[in-house]
């Protein structure tokens, strides 16, 4: 849910930005997407129903955007993020060796809890063919993260960051199992307590167990319990090491923390990737950002 007129005041506050910067904002988060985004070749657009922002997101490629949204929606330290939000000018050095300033509609921008920025996404593949080509604005630092140094020297200078992100960040089993979940943590589902309580129970006495020997243990247990409270961050597990229905190598923990801290068969041979989902209640899916945010 977008923050009120005077919560968005007093995180600007909170930041340190300048009226001239939080006027800016107010102008992204109450003006609807500045272009379209467009299928080409090999590319597959749509709208999300944003259960965060109760408004449909554009997304341009259906494995880089729509990923880049998935995480923005469960991820509490976004508070609120728009898409196609404005053009900026990229001024660097081009190839040639002369000065260039290029204008650039870049994916997001994304309010967070402590900075606000835009976000340029991009598949993996292409960000070294553009590398070799626009060397100035596309750039590896040793820590194998990307950086566009014209679009972060642009933003420094209002107090805001730009940040040239890749889908390699994403595992593709997570974002099916994001997908699976969908229901569960995008829309209220009923409450059962008393099963809820059950399992939670015994997945702290048991930290690692399977999902299937859980279920084993509690027939009566419904295994969309285990969903909702996978959804809402009560319950854990590693939602890039396999698919949520293959339940035999689903395995539970009842605090984020213990992912790592318990072996299991398989866990010497990955590295563990904890991810906590979002909490219900963000509301429902809304208009287009095309109409009234």
């Amino acid at each position: 849910m977008k923050m009120t007129p005077e919560a968005f005041h007093t995180w600007c506050q909170h930041l340190g930005l300048t009226s001239e910067t939080e006027a800016l904002l107010a102008s992204i988060r109450s003006s609807p997407p500045i272009r379209r985004v467009k299928s080409r070749a090999g590319n597959i657009t749509g709208r999300f129903p944003s259960p965060k922002m109760g408004v449909s997101i554009q997304f341009e490629s259906a494995h880089v955007e729509f990923w880049a949204i998935y995480a923005m929606e469960r991820d509490p330290d976004v508070l609120e993020y728009y898409d196609q939000p404005c053009r900026i000018p990229l001024t660097y050095q081009a190839k040639s060796g002369k000065r260039t300033t290029q204008w650039h509609t870049p994916d997001f921008f994304v309010l967070r809890s402590s900075s606000a920025g835009w976000e340029e996404w991009k598949p993996a593949q292409a960000l070294e063919p553009l590398a070799s080509s626009q060397p100035a604005r596309y750039q590896i630092a040793g820590t194998g993260h990307w950086h566009c140094p014209p679009g972060e020297t642009y933003a420094a200078h209002l107090g805001l960051t730009y940040r040239l992100r890749s889908s390699a960040e994403f595992h593709p089993l997570e974002i099916q199992n994001l997908k699976f979940l969908q229901d569960f943590w995008a829309h209220e589902v009923p409450a059962y307590p008393e099963q809820e309580s059950l399992a939670l129970a015994h997945i702290q006495a048991h930290p690692g167990i399977s999902l299937s020997d859980l279920l084993a243990t509690y027939p009566e247990l419904a295994v969309d319990i285990i969903w909702v409270l996978l959804s809402t961050g009560r319950a854990f597990t590693d939602l890039s090491a396999t698919l949520l229905m293959h339940h035999e190598r689903v395995f539970l923990y009842a605090e984020a923390g213990q992912v790592r801290a318990v072996p299991t068969l398989d866990s010497a041979a990955r590295t563990i990737f904890c991810q906590r989902l979002p909490w219900p209640g963000m509301g429902v899916s809304g208009p287009s950002r095309d109409g009234e945010r």
